[in-house]
């Protein structure tokens, strides 16, 4: 063969071998494998749990912001004010009103939230610890609070789970004690008897306990009649219950002051919360401790002058 011809039909296979290898590589479908390096992949798989995690904050964000959308008219969009007894804000409303039952005058904050954030605890001098307290009005106007009464003595006595503002101070349970949970998504539930577990509450996303007592309610929002704890006589009373997730209640009732107020008995104390129209009702620290604030000053009359080592309060965020 002539190597003219030879050479013809070399160009001519080079030629068609070129054709089909950009046939394959541009124009015939087919699956390609991944051709990333290790590290590239696991810098990838990160950034993807990255994403993961700010949707599920974000998620979880947009749920705690609207507890209380279906009170919408509760709110404004605007400045903040006050009003005669009621503070309007973005995300918090607070109606204070008084009245009598029997021989006892109460106080009660009606709560309205939009951001569960507003709903607080602080502690005596900001510190957890045994002997840490402080006036009750400096520690209100500290923490810029709407509204606030006494809490629950944190300290004295009791042994059951402590968690304020979503830190966990103390994971013990103490089977005799009952404790009020507020939940992440607004929330309230009673826990009777240490019937419960700290990875549980945890679990359920737990932003406060109180251990104190007794439950003033059943799980049908009546009121309990029949009570076993100690110290059921008329005494100075402070309570926070809910009516329904971002609709809460602080009740204070006067008591120890002869011809102005008596205080309540456990079993009154479970009718006003019936009557008020909660469907969780918890009794905190009382006696001497009972007090509230609403705006800049104590409103309620306590019974003795004494400095407290928790408050609970509410204030508004934004």
């Amino acid at each position: 063969m002539r190597p003219a011809l030879i050479a013809l039909i070399d160009a001519a296979l080079i030629a068609l071998g070129l054709i089909v290898f950009a046939l394959y590589d541009h124009v015939w479908p087919r699956p390609l494998e991944a051709e990333v390096s290790g590290s590239t992949l696991e810098m990838m798989e990160r950034l993807e749990e990255a994403k993961a995690a700010k949707a599920a904050e974000e998620a979880a964000e947009l749920e705690r912001l609207t507890i209380g959308e279906q009170f919408a008219d509760k709110f404004t969009d605007g400045e903040p004010f006050w009003e005669g007894n009621t503070y309007t804000g973005r995300n918090l409303s607070v109606t204070f009103f008084t009245g009598q039952m029997n021989a006892s005058v109460y106080y009660v904050q009606d709560i309205y939230l939009r951001d569960i954030d507003c709903l607080k605890t602080a502690f005596g001098q900001d510190t957890y610890g045994k002997g840490y307290t402080e006036d009750f009005l400096s520690m209100a106007q500290r923490n810029n609070a709407v509204g606030a009464i006494n809490g629950d003595f944190y300290y004295m006595g009791s042994l059951s789970v402590i968690v304020r503002n979503g830190t966990l101070y103390r994971d013990s349970v103490d089977p005799m004690e009952s404790v009020l949970a507020l939940f992440e998504d607004g929330t309230m539930e009673v826990y009777e008897n240490g019937q419960f577990t700290v990875a549980d509450l945890i679990g359920k996303g737990v932003l406060q306990t109180w251990s104190f007592g007794p439950s003033l309610l059943d799980h049908n929002g009546k009121a309990v009649t029949e009570f076993t704890r100690k110290n059921p006589e008329a005494n100075p009373r402070t309570v926070i219950g809910m009516v329904e997730p971002g609709h809460y209640m602080f009740i204070v009732v006067d008591g120890r002051q002869d011809g102005y107020s008596e205080g309540m008995t456990y079993v009154e104390l479970a009718q006003l919360s019936e009557q008020l129209g909660l469907t969780v009702s918890y009794n905190l620290d009382g006696g001497g401790t009972t007090r509230m604030i609403f705006g800049d000053s104590v409103v309620s009359s306590p019974s003795e002058g004494r400095e407290l080592s928790d408050i609970v309060y509410v204030a508004d965020v934004y």
